[in-house]
């Protein structure tokens, strides 16, 4: 029997913040579906899944080998117990052979013969689902993987996370909207002559008069702007004065109306015409549309701001250099606040910040001192934002020093660190910064932080499955690439190739009689060693245990020899290596140049070691 997964602690919270999200059931998502991908490559599982844990079912929201919307009874989900284990990830590496799951229908079908979960939760803490990888074999996870793992799980957390504040964000649209829509416009009943005849109480909120001053003057000289009032003519004097034409607007009209101490208010109108005994009435439905407008302005603003971000982080992605990055993030900034200029600030490493990007070139490598007066310093520090409308006159000796007055300053946080400060700056006194433009600087900001993270990530992960995590030099996979590469640039130049193939004398005897500990050291050493040998275009990569492979692109088998011969001497520790080289032929494979290599090396350890043989 199939041992049931057991209940989180927060079964119930859980479940509430899973639905709120609305995540089950919905569409297909790319990003979910990338890094499900990234983690069956990265993993090399032919299975990968963002699986989300609802109260009965598991149902994937993206998957490689899994389809997404696929679900499984919760009974038998291996999820189920990854998110109410404490282990992070959660792993089974023969499943058919654990009593706990070897009579589960996913084992015996032949679905599971290995899974490893990583727990995907909510800002709050919340485990809702899994990043998994799955293997019909059973197999063996090393430590590397499960930090790749969990990093992906995190990766996928940030997206729910992305996700959920744009519920939020739509959430509270609607609210305003909802209030909006039910508030009462402003109403007026006006003669065929245009003299007022009903004025409402928000008519006097949004005029400045009060009914009973008005009743009875004529719209057109007490509500109409003057610019406006050449246009009137003939018997429809409301219809002209609204609409500029001799009949009535079919819909609504937007249009400037006067305030009673003369100001213009924006106002959209409607009219109807009714016919009574005592003529035509005309009914004016006013409704002030200056809130309405600014939030179009506030929504365009945001706009573009997220468009400048969407295009930094989309050309980041495809290798946007990191200084371009910060110099066009500094640019959004100023096209969102009308800003006069604007900087990035980073530490130093001595305690105070540099401006690693900036819209005017000037300001870039600004440099402010540890023991400065600086809003940019305080900010950093308490990982708050600041602002001062009059920089210079409250003390702030570093604005006034470059031409600023107001000045915001916004953290900028990655992974709970401040990592830097964007700093606006104006040219005149601002009394406030005002509510839009300090949700869009912090919208800005979060939006920054998100790319850079993005990039650091993939940065990070890319570098991973490139190098060997215990040396730091290129591994398997890359040393297949860097030789591939070589040998297309030799076959279109004409050039030598030669390769080493190095193995570090008796090193199960030192690995035995130091320890594993002093091995790995070894090891690292021994890279570095080389390293510092080795010419600029040449490539140094572990091609398992003690062995290595040196890629020498250029190199005459002569030449080849006496550098490899260099390599031998130095290696540390008072430890030996022998080494076999071989020249590429010009047409040969590369696994063959790798064999022949091996071959040398081979002879030069049975020759007794701690010497360079030619293949």
């Amino acid at each position: 029997m199939a041992l049931p997964p057991p209940m989180p602690n927060d079964e119930s919270a859980r479940l509430d913040a899973l639905r709120r999200l609305e995540l089950l059931d919905s569409e297909v998502d790319p990003a979910y579906e990338a890094l499900a991908g990234l983690a069956a490559r990265l993993l090399d599982t032919p299975m990968a899944a963002v699986n989300l844990v609802d109260a009965e079912r598991q149902w994937t929201k993206a998957g490689v080998g899994l389809l997404h919307g696929e679900e499984d009874p919760r009974e038998i989900s291996f999820c189920a117990h990854a998110i109410a284990d404490d282990a992070d990830p959660w792993v089974v590496t023969d499943a058919a052979a654990d009593p706990r799951f070897a009579d589960n229908p996913l084992v015996t079908s032949g679905r599971v013969g290995f899974y490893a979960g990583a727990p995907v939760r909510t800002a709050e803490g919340h485990a809702i689902g899994t990043l998994c990888v799955v293997d019909p074999q059973p197999r063996q996870m090393d430590e590397g993987a499960r930090d790749t793992l969990r990093t992906l799980a995190a990766a996928v957390s940030a997206h729910v996370e992305a996700h959920r504040q744009r519920q939020l964000a739509t959430e509270r649209h609607a609210a305003l909207v909802e209030i909006l829509d039910q508030a009462p416009d402003a109403f007026l009943r006006i003669d065929e002559t245009g003299a007022i005849l009903a004025f409402n109480h928000c008519a006097e909120r949004l005029f400045g008069w009060e009914r009973d001053a008005i009743i009875g003057r004529r719209v057109v000289d007490t509500l109409v702007p003057e610019a406006l009032r050449a246009e009137r003519g003939g018997v429809n004097l409301v219809a002209t004065v609204l609409a500029g034409e001799q009949e009535l607007p079919t819909g609504a009209v937007e249009l400037p109306a006067l305030h009673r101490d003369g100001h213009h208010i924006p106002v959209e109108v409607t009219v109807a015409a009714t016919t009574t005994r005592d003529g035509i009435r005309f009914n004016v439905f006013a409704r002030d549309i200056a809130e309405r407008l600014e939030r179009e302005r506030e929504r365009q603003a945001e706009t573009e701001a997220l468009a400048a971000l969407a295009d930094v982080t989309s050309r980041l992605a495809g290798g946007l250099d990191d200084a371009e990055l910060r110099d066009q993030l500094c640019d959004a900034a100023c096209r969102i606040t009308d800003g006069h200029s604007a900087a990035l600030f980073v530490a130093d490493g001595d305690g105070g910040l540099v401006a690693s990007g900036a819209s005017d070139p000037a300001l870039r490598g600004l440099a402010i001192p540890v023991g400065a007066r600086s809003l940019a310093l305080e900010t950093i520090r308490s990982g708050v934002p600041h602002f001062s409308p009059d920089a210079p006159a409250q003390g702030w000796a570093l604005a006034s020093r470059h031409g600023a007055r107001a000045v915001a300053t916004q953290p900028v946080v990655v992974d709970g660190r401040c990592i830097g400060v964007l700093a606006v700056f104006w040219d005149a006194v601002r009394p406030e910064l005002g509510i839009r433009t300090d949700r869009l600087l912090g919208l800005l900001v979060h939006e920054a932080a998100t790319a850079f993270a993005r990039s650091a990530l993939f940065a990070r992960l890319a570098q991973q499955s490139r190098t060997d995590a215990l040396t730091g030099v290129l591994n398997r996979r890359a040393l297949d690439d860097e030789l591939h590469l070589a040998l297309l640039n030799a076959r279109r130049t004409g050039g030598p190739v030669a390769i080493a193939m190095l193995d570090l004398d008796h090193f199960k005897a030192y690995n035995d009689g130091f320890g594993h500990a002093a091995g790995d050291a070894l090891l690292k050493s021994a890279c570095a060693a080389w390293s510092a040998v080795l010419r600029g275009g040449d490539v140094l990569a572990r091609f398992g245990g003690e062995e290595f492979v040196v890629v020498l692109p250029g190199c005459a088998l002569s030449d080849a020899e006496a550098l490899v011969d260099r390599l031998r001497i130095s290696t540390p520790s008072g430890q030996t290596c022998s080494a076999g080289v071989a020249g590429w032929d010009g047409s040969e494979a590369a696994g063959e140049l790798i064999v022949r290599a091996d071959e040398a090396l081979y002879r030069a350890k049975h020759r007794g070691r701690d010497m360079v043989c030619v293949a």
